[in-house]
C-alpha cells in the first residue's frame, strides 16, 4: 500500500508540474512572439475543439460574413465542416463518399466556387455540395473530383482562378522531381502550386487545364493574398514556429520561366528571395489562412485535443494579422 501510495503521490507531483509549465505557456507565448501579436487580435472561437475535431482548412464567404472550416477527427471518425456565422458556429456537417460511407480525408484546405466546395484530397480536389453545406444538413456526400497533378494541402481562389498547391518536408512528406526546382537566385523550392481557370461550363466549375504554376518553398499549408498585390505563405511543422512569408507579386512576375503542367506547357511563377519583402514569426501550427478587411486570418491546430498544448496558448481563437 506504501508504495502504490508513493506512485499516486508522484504522479500528482508530475501532474501539478505539467499543469504549471503548461499554464506558465501562454505568457511565454505572448512573449516569444511578441511581434506577432503586437498586430493580431482575436477573432473567433474555433470550433469541434472539444469534440476531436483537428482544424486544417478555411475559407471566407465575404458577403455573408461567413467563415468555412474543415478538418479531420482524431478518432477516425468523418471528417467535418463547420459553419462561422457573424462569428458564431452553426453544426458541423459530416463528410461521406460517394457510396456514403465515412469520408475521413486530411481535409487541408478548402474553397468554394458556385455551388461547389472544394476540398483537398489525396491526388487533387474532392467536390460536396456548397448549399447543403450551409443548409446545416446533418451530411453531405462528395460530388465528384478534380485532378491538380499534385497531392495538394491547400487551395485558394484568387480573381476566377483556383490556386492548389502541395506540401513538402524532407524524409515524410516528399514530393516528385517535376516539383523540386532552382530559382533564378538560387533557393531550392521544393513544391509546385498548380493554377486552374474557373469555368462555369467545366465540370465541378474547374477547367481540367492548367494555366500556370508557381514554385515555392517547403511547408507551406495555406496562401492568401492581400490589397496590395501580395501573395502570403503560410508555412509551419509540428512544434517549430510558423512563418508569414510575404511576397510582392509584381516583382515575383519580373522573372518566369515555364514548366510542363498535366501535359500542358504553363507560365511558371517564381517564390523566392528576390520577392521576398517580409516574414512574420508565428506559434506552432499555423494552418490554412484568409484575407479580410486588410486582415491575414490565421487557422491552427494546437488546440485540438490531438496536440493539446495550444488550449494553454490561446490557440483555442482563430487570430487575424495585420501588417
Amino acid at each position: 500500500m506504501k508504495i502504490i501510495k508513493k506512485i499516486g503521490i508522484a504522479a500528482g507531483i508530475f501532474l501539478l508540474i505539467i499543469a504549471v509549465i503548461l499554464l506558465a505557456l501562454s505568457p511565454a507565448t505572448r512573449i516569444f512572439y511578441q511581434d506577432f501579436f503586437q498586430n493580431a487580435q482575436k477573432e473567433f472561437p474555433i470550433p469541434g475543439l472539444s469534440e476531436g475535431f483537428v482544424p486544417q482548412g478555411l475559407d471566407k464567404m465575404e458577403e455573408q460574413n461567413i467563415f468555412l472550416t474543415c478538418g479531420y477527427m482524431n478518432n477516425q471518425k468523418a471528417s467535418r465542416v463547420y459553419v462561422i456565422k457573424d462569428g458564431q458556429t452553426t453544426k458541423a456537417v459530416l463528410l461521406k463518399n460517394q457510396d456514403g460511407t465515412d469520408y475521413t480525408g486530411h481535409t487541408g484546405g478548402l474553397s468554394h466556387s458556385q455551388n461547389f466546395l472544394y476540398i483537398t484530397g489525396d491526388e487533387g480536389l474532392d467536390v460536396f455540395p456548397l448549399d447543403e453545406v450551409l443548409a446545416g444538413k446533418e451530411s453531405v456526400r462528395q460530388l465528384g473530383s478534380v485532378k491538380t497533378g499534385l497531392n495538394p494541402a491547400y487551395c485558394q481562389i484568387q480573381n476566377g482562378f483556383l490556386i492548389t498547391g502541395a506540401f513538402y518536408r524532407q524524409g515524410n512528406y516528399e514530393t516528385p522531381p517535376n516539383q523540386r526546382l532552382t530559382t533564378p537566385c538560387g533557393d531550392e523550392n521544393k513544391a509546385i502550386a498548380a493554377v486552374f481557370q474557373l469555368s462555369e461550363n467545366a465540370p465541378f466549375g474547374i477547367d481540367p487545364i492548367p494555366v500556370g504554376a508557381i514554385s515555392t518553398r517547403g511547408l507551406v499549408q495555406g496562401i492568401c493574398f492581400t490589397d496590395d498585390k501580395k501573395m502570403v505563405l503560410s508555412t509551419s511543422y509540428a512544434l517549430a514556429s510558423s512563418n508569414l512569408y510575404f511576397y510582392d507579386l509584381e516583382k515575383a512576375c519580373e522573372k518566369t520561366g515555364t514548366t510542363e503542367w498535366l501535359g500542358t506547357q504553363v507560365p511558371l511563377i517564381w517564390l523566392d528571395e528576390t520577392s521576398l519583402v517580409k516574414t512574420v514569426k508565428a506559434p506552432p501550427m499555423a494552418e490554412e489562412i484568409a484575407f479580410r478587411n486588410g486582415r491575414i486570418l490565421i487557422l491552427t491546430e494546437s488546440a485540438s485535443n490531438l496536440y493539446l498544448f495550444g488550449k494553454f496558448t490561446g490557440a483555442g481563437t482563430l487570430y487575424s494579422y495585420a501588417e
